[in-house]
């Protein structure tokens, strides 16, 4: 429908787009880069090109999807303690209680009593109920939830695994019958490829050894984009007919395409007297099979033995 444009991951890929756009406008902006870092060091875990790795990847990558309730739990309680600690000192909230809170809430850091000599025994009780509470309470139980909510996307994950590539294949499908599929021949997708490749990466490394670089700041951008864009419109291309949107002149009825369903059946236990039926008839073959290995046995017993002639 029209409105799985507006889905989630719809949603953070643009995002993502758009934070790749701002690292050419905005490239004295560390947030922007941090954040752009972050992104595509986590794009390494979307491989899908080893099946192994997949497997192993996807019970992790996973994982937020089923730690909603007990990572609001988490959250809740650290905010209350923070709350409370601001109040108690009348600090900053940025950065100072919250470092503090942090300190206390993650890493059990107490406060020292040798470098603080007026430190009051609320200080200390409330730090006592903070350890004991999230650091031993809050965080065991999410620790808990987090190796059972993994055992069982681990014992999935076959499932998941054909989940994630139908839905690669979805989203392949689904833009091919949008993006153009026959402007170059199965000869020129190749050569286009490398062309569009060896531009990227002499642009890349322009950029990186240039010292004059900002001046043509605009020129790289553009190039970049619309080598992306005809790398992207390569990718698709599709000269046998197999996946593109048939043309006006031609029908399905042209060329037949088949979808293959497939749904597991559980297999029913076998009854007693089923399983004797069974036996029944394989012994029936085995008997069958001795038969004829007598007969033939017995043929060659009876037959005369042709005498050798004399040279």
């Amino acid at each position: 429908s029209n409105w799985s444009y507006f889905e989630w991951s719809s949603m953070a890929g643009l995002l993502k787009a758009g934070l790749a756009v701002s690292f050419w406008k905005q490239d004295d902006n560390g947030y922007a880069h941090v954040l752009l870092i972050a992104v595509y060091w986590a794009r390494t875990l979307e491989v899908s090109s080893c099946e192994v790795l997949m497997r192993e990847l996807l019970p992790i990558t996973q994982l937020a999807k089923s730690l909603g309730p007990s990572t609001v739990v988490c959250i809740t309680g650290m905010c209350a303690f923070t709350h409370a600690k601001w109040v108690m000192h009348n600090k900053a909230l940025w950065p100072d209680t919250i470092y503090d809170s942090f300190s206390l809430l993650i890493t059990a850091g107490m406060p020292d009593l040798y470098s603080q000599t007026d430190t009051p025994n609320i200080d200390l009780v409330f730090a006592y109920g903070a350890v004991i509470c999230f650091s031993v309470f809050f965080l065991n139980i999410f620790i808990g939830v987090l190796s059972e909510v993994y055992a069982a996307e681990k014992a999935k994950v076959a499932l998941n695994f054909q989940k994630q590539k139908c839905g690669y294949c979805l989203a392949f499908l689904t833009r091919a019958q949008v993006l153009p599929g026959r402007l170059l021949s199965a000869f020129a997708i190749p050569v286009v490829l490398l062309l569009t490749w060896a531009v990227m990466t002499a642009i890349i490394v322009w950029r990186c050894l240039s010292t004059h670089s900002d001046n043509h700041q605009n020129f790289s951008f553009v190039v970049l984009v619309i080598c992306q864009m005809v790398g992207l419109l390569v990718c698709y291309q599709d000269p046998d007919d197999r996946w593109s949107k048939p043309s006006r002149d031609q029908t399905l009825a042209d060329k037949p395409r088949y979808l293959w369903m497939a749904c597991p059946v559980e297999q029913l236990e076998l009854s007693a007297s089923t399983s004797m039926e069974q036996q029944i008839q394989e012994m029936r073959e085995e008997v069958k099979v001795l038969k004829e290995v007598i007969k033939s046995k017995i043929f060659r017993s009876r037959t005369p033995a042709t005498p050798c002639s004399a040279n």
